[in-house]
């Protein structure tokens, strides 16, 4: 509610399993609960699958003239701009059919790689960490979900459902993870790795969507690769990184020979 936008911005809870705390904090806000009789077991991939799916199913039932929504968990840091992020780039997720959806995250967003807070990347990913969707991919999504047990259903997505297309993702990311004992987090991790990602601190940012348009984006990234410097590494990384330190505004190319994902 405090990002510009926010309180024009409905928001529902979806709580996995009935949850009186839950059911507090929704009347204290004055906004409404739906209560989710998750028969999977607690503390499983397969009942945190089940909770998205019935999210993804039940939203757009409950707001059935909207065409795009938000998805967020429960224990994120929400940028101030986190709302107009989502404007803005909501009218090129619905032209662009090469966008599977938009992320506030970007999990390769560090102190020392996140600068620009205008700058947009398409990578290839997972929704995470709020996203906003399509209700026609999320149809697709629900209509294709992971069956089975053992694969969290944002790597099924991934793997599966995804294809060819992007994940538009900021270079400093609009949402923080906090929680330290959920499924697949602990409390370690959070601490040696979520805690120390960057977060927006600016109200007002103008992002360059024109910029990440695929024409734009392919473009100007081809570019940087044909006129950026080759860095050759004779030893393995990790024990001599050979890469450029505190070099801005100049491009540098590693190749990679991967055979598999």
């Amino acid at each position: 509610w405090a990002s510009p936008g926010g309180t024009n911005t409905p928001i529902t809870i979806f709580a996995d399993g009935y949850n009186p705390e839950a059911q507090a904090l929704a009347a204290l806000l004055q906004v409404p609960v739906i209560h989710h009789h998750n028969p999977s077991p607690k503390g499983s991939s397969t009942r945190v699958n089940s909770h998205i799916k019935f999210v993804l199913q039940q939203v757009f039932q409950r707001y059935s003239q909207a065409d795009k929504v938000i998805i967020l968990e429960d224990d994120l840091e929400l940028a101030p701009d986190f709302i107009p992020y989502f404007h803005q780039t909501a009218p090129l997720l619905t032209s662009d059919l090469k966008l599977f959806c938009v992320n506030a995250y970007n999990y390769n967003a560090f102190n020392h790689t996140a600068f620009d807070p205008t700058r947009l990347y398409r990578v290839h990913g997972a929704p995470a960490y709020g996203w906003m969707v399509r209700k026609t991919v999320a149809r697709e999504m629900v209509n294709n979900w992971v069956t089975g047990k053992g694969m969290d259903w944002d790597l099924w997505v991934r793997q599966v459902v995804m294809g060819e297309r992007d994940i538009l993702v900021p270079e400093v990311p609009r949402s923080k993870h906090r929680g330290g004992g959920g499924v697949h987090v602990t409390g370690i991790e959070q601490q040696q790795y979520y805690d120390q990602r960057p977060l927006n601190t600016l109200p007002n940012v103008t992002l360059d969507v024109h910029g990440a348009e695929l024409h734009n984006y392919i473009k100007f990234h081809y570019s940087n690769i044909r006129t950026g410097h080759v860095v050759r590494f004779s030893k393995h990384p990790c024990e001599d990184l050979t890469i450029p330190r505190h070099q801005m505004n100049e491009s540098y190319v590693v190749y990679i020979d991967q055979k598999d994902e």
